[in-house]
């Protein structure tokens, strides 16, 4: 009897570590959108478009933005942006979170992630290199408690919409973001 239950137990506790390490990188939410992995990715501009964060505050959509909507809109676009990165988390979807901040006002932010190269979701993209670069080259600039060495950087990514629920630095007129990051330098 106690070994079937040791043995039942360590099914279960199989069972649940598979589940749980599945959840563990990747997202559900338009996940193929924001690693580029979607039907329409191929449509994208990859000649990034120069702007700033304040201005990407200000794009509009009309779309409803859900869990499976299709790319739609900007978000065939790539941008350009110089910023400053006022803070970053690591997500739960293995994500780095960063929130990037307008040159002239501070008050305008947007978020921008690079995805988990390590994660079986995102390692089938076609853009993996680029994920891997962008996350390698962010690592140097990481600081103790959630910091980022001051300076200007310039940041490259697709734009994406998301649904806006409470994230750090989401710019609440719309929900843009740059997602992912595909590339990133520090200027100064």
């Amino acid at each position: 009897m106690k070994n079937w239950k040791l043995t039942f137990g360590i099914i279960l506790l199989l069972v649940v570590l598979a589940f749980v390490s599945q959840e563990e990188c990747g997202g559900n939410e338009r996940w193929d959108v924001k690693t580029l992995q979607d039907s329409l990715a191929h449509k994208i501009n990859f000649t990034p478009k120069q702007t700033t964060v304040g201005n990407l505050t200000t794009l509009r959509h009309v779309e409803k933005v859900g869990n499976h909507t299709e790319r739609f809109g900007n978000e065939f676009v790539c941008y350009q942006i110089d910023c400053r990165i006022r803070e970053y988390r690591l997500e739960e979807d293995g994500d780095y979170h960063l929130v990037l901040v307008d040159m002239k006002d501070s008050s305008k932010t947007i978020i921008g992630e690079i995805p988990d190269f390590n994660c079986e979701k995102v390692k089938t993209s076609k853009f993996i290199k680029n994920f891997i670069d962008a996350r390698v080259t962010f690592q140097k600039y990481i600081l103790p408690k959630h910091g980022v060495k001051d300076g200007v950087y310039t940041i490259t990514g697709v734009c994406f919409y998301d649904k806006i629920h409470g994230q750090l630095g989401v710019c609440k007129d719309n929900g843009l973001e740059l997602h992912p990051i595909m590339d990133i330098i520090k200027q100064r």
